[in-house]
């Protein structure tokens, strides 16, 4: 038996696990205290702007893994120096190398491996900042401090 689908279908199986991948992006991100934050939860959606996400997932990958090491480090849970940065930009590369028509099939499987790992790896983390009290480092305000007595 043959599977027919229509041409949109595709297009929409592809579509959900991008939104949700998005959606643990920015979830992990809000999780994450305002002065840790190197991206802004809603610029996660520029993965769906079809020119822009060639670039933005590069720095997204980037803002993101500093985000998360400075996040750890203020809850004093130990880490490596940016994690996911190595599959993030791994991922980044490869959705780079799904767009040249010559080594297209080469890049999705690896593309799709990465794609899973580096999700799994957003999802530990945002499980973490879940299960874990943020630290109270507020930033401290000199206008705001009462005057001293001399």
């Amino acid at each position: 038996m043959q599977l027919i689908m229509p041409w949109y279908g595709w297009y929409i199986i592809g579509f959900v696990p991008l939104i949700l991948f998005i959606l643990s992006i920015q979830s992990t991100v809000k999780l994450i205290q305002p002065y840790n934050q190197k991206i802004m939860p809603s610029w996660v959606w520029l993965l769906l702007v079809p020119i822009i996400s060639i670039f933005f997932w590069f720095i997204m990958t980037k803002d993101l893994a500093r985000s998360i090491e400075m996040e750890l480090r203020d809850r004093g849970i130990p880490t490596r120096a940016t994690p996911t940065y190595i599959p993030g930009l791994l991922l980044a590369f490869c959705q780079l190398g799904t767009l040249l028509p010559t080594i297209k099939i080469y890049a999705f499987l690896p593309w799709l491996v990465l794609f899973i790992v580096y999700w799994v790896q957003i999802m530990k983390y945002k499980r973490i900042f879940k299960n874990t009290q943020p630290a109270n480092n507020e930033e401290v305000n000199i206008l705001s401090t009462a005057p001293l007595d001399i």
